[in-house]
């Protein structure tokens, strides 16, 4: 009886050991100082982080990893399709997508060297959410998928 508690307790201590933690939100505190940062140089207030427009955001990342295609659409339609299954009351929506790069820094660069990209990072929204989701599908290497949404809630 005691040796198989002792093989038990040793086998969860080997299991706990081996199992990764689950992924930090550290990510999304850089992404917010790097998207505020560039907002602040153009004379914009700050973006605050919202909890459903990162659940919006993740989802949607999740979506583009598991097709192994970036795209604004998914299954649950456009990005104002699923701001409103989210029941988020919004008057302007944006949204950044990509694919390709390793980093929240890198990332960045891609969007802010965007006319179109960079307009959405400091136009006229108050939220933003963040996603990150990779995918194994493409030559056998990890793509990560980056979705930013931007929010400007009803008044």
């Amino acid at each position: 009886m005691r040796i198989a508690t002792i093989i038990a307790l040793v086998a969860a201590h080997c299991i706990a050991a081996v199992t990764p933690d689950p992924p930090s939100d550290d990510w999304r505190a850089e992404m917010l100082v790097l998207v505020n940062s560039v907002r602040a140089a153009a004379s914009q207030p700050p973006l605050k982080l919202d909890d459903q427009a990162n659940v919006m955001a993740q989802r949607h990342s999740e979506y583009q990893a598991s097709m192994d295609r970036m795209t604004h659409d998914d299954a649950l339609g456009s990005l104002g399709d699923r701001a409103t299954r989210l029941d988020i009351r919004w008057s302007a929506l944006a949204e950044n997508v990509a694919v390709g790069s390793q980093t929240v820094k890198d990332t960045m660069a891609m969007w802010i060297a965007s006319p179109h990209h960079y307009a959405n990072i400091v136009g006229q929204y108050s939220l933003v959410g963040f996603g990150r989701a990779a995918s194994n599908m493409t030559d056998s290497r990890e793509s990560i998928y980056w979705t930013q949404d931007f929010i400007q809630p009803q008044a």
